[in-house]
Parts: structure tokens; sequence; C-alpha cells
């Protein structure tokens, strides 16, 4: 039971600290389309489910969960990018009232 928790936790670290590092060195730098990410996702999601199956090694299997959280961890950071551009984007300016300030002087 504790090296179960034990190996969930770790392969959760791992898998944040891979995801990171890819991202720093090759994610950020390619632009794909975030619905390409998230169909990739998914049929990883369907490979690994079949995987699970099969008499692979526990490593392999592990390895392959792994492998597939990564896209749908970075559809999610494609996802939380544009919102952060969308917000900045938007000004909002007061319309200028030039009748206020003659309507001051008498």
């Amino acid at each position: 039971m504790f090296w179960d928790i034990l190996l969930l936790i770790l392969l959760g670290l791992f898998t944040m600290i891979t995801f990171n590092l890819l991202y720093i060195f090759v994610l950020d730098k390619l632009r794909i389309n975030k619905w390409i990410v998230l169909s990739l996702g998914v049929i990883l999601f369907v490979l690994s489910t079949f995987l699970m199956g099969t008499k692979l090694h526990t490593l392999l299997k592990l390895l392959s969960i792994v492998i597939t959280i990564m896209p749908f961890m970075w559809f999610y950071n494609i996802l939380s990018k544009e919102k952060a551009n969308k917000k900045t984007k938007i000004q909002i300016r007061p319309k200028a009232k030039p009748n206020r300030v003659k309507n001051i002087k008498k």
C-alpha cells in the first residue's frame, strides 16, 4: 500500500519535471493547433489502454502513462496562454466629452 502511493507520487513528480523540461526546450518553440494536440492525446489514451491489457513490463506501462498525459498538459497550457493573451489585449478607454469643459466655463 505504501509503495503504491509512493510510486504514484514519484510518477507525478517525474511527469511534471519531464513536461516542464520539454516545454522549456521543445514545446514552446512549436506552433501547432490546439485541436491537433488534443486529438493526439486522445489517440495516445486509446493506445495506452490497449497496452495496459498486455503483459509488458511495469516500467513500460508507467512510461506509456507519462507519454499519454503529456499532450493533455500541453493542450491545457495552450488554452491558458490564449486566455492570458485575450485578457491583456482589451482596453476600455473613456470617450472624450468636449461639451463638458464648455459648460464649466460659463
